[in-house]
């Protein structure tokens, strides 16, 4: 509608396109004498198409034990949309992850947009949280204002620590020793270690006969 000189009109919600306007303009003059009181024009109205940002909620923080290696959580992430609903299906999904360490993870983790998969493979003896940042991101594009990137969520990969056997190398299988002595202290041992990684942890020696 027209007030005064300025045209006021309001999009539909999220719909863009193409619509051609006729608009009117009359005066009071009449037609009388073959006068013409009014004049029409024609123009095209285009709303240009924006780029709504994705959305989505992240899955639960994932638990597994020191070693897991390959880990694969099935639907993590089941609750997520590619912007307004002219967007579901017409636009693709990659996940974007951002570690806060990576010493834990072998790599970042890998999202399946198809199924909700998360994967993710952990460190040999390796264990601790990751905080992992993440984004979706929609090939959409950022023109006209248009926002291609989600808001970002956190979730945590916690890697629980396993005690791993502790080792060493032993000496000569056979000793040989006078009986003239009663006791003896020979360097036997070597190379002792609680484990990887565990070097706060203390070691003792059972011999037994």
């Amino acid at each position: 509608r027209l007030v005064g000189r300025s045209l006021l009109f309001t999009p539909a919600a999220d719909a863009h396109g193409e619509s051609t306007l006729n608009v009117t303009v009359t005066d009071n003059g009449g037609t009388a004498h073959g006068g013409v009181n009014f004049l029409t024009r024609a123009f095209t109205l285009r709303v240009v198409s924006v780029n709504d940002e994705p959305t989505f909620t992240p899955g639960a923080d994932v638990t597994v034990a020191e070693d897991a290696g390959a880990v694969t959580v099935e639907r993590w992430l089941t609750a997520y949309s590619a912007g307004a609903a002219n967007e579901q299906g017409a636009q693709q999904l990659t996940a974007v992850f951002t570690l806060s360490r990576s010493d834990i993870l072998v790599d970042e983790p890998v999202l399946d947009m198809a199924t909700g998969t998360l994967r993710f493979e952990t460190r040999e003896h390796a264990h601790g949280t990751v905080v992992v940042s993440l984004r979706l991101r929609d090939n959409g594009g950022n023109a006209n204002g248009g926002v291609a990137d989600s808001a970002v969520r956190t979730f945590r990969i916690v890697v629980t620590p396993v005690n791993d056997a502790p080792t060493f190398v032993p000496g000569s299988p056979v000793l040989a020793v006078s009986n003239s002595v009663g006791s003896y202290a020979l360097p036997w041992a070597r190379n002792v270690s609680a484990g990887p990684g565990e070097s706060d942890q203390q070691v003792a020696f059972e011999v037994t006969t």
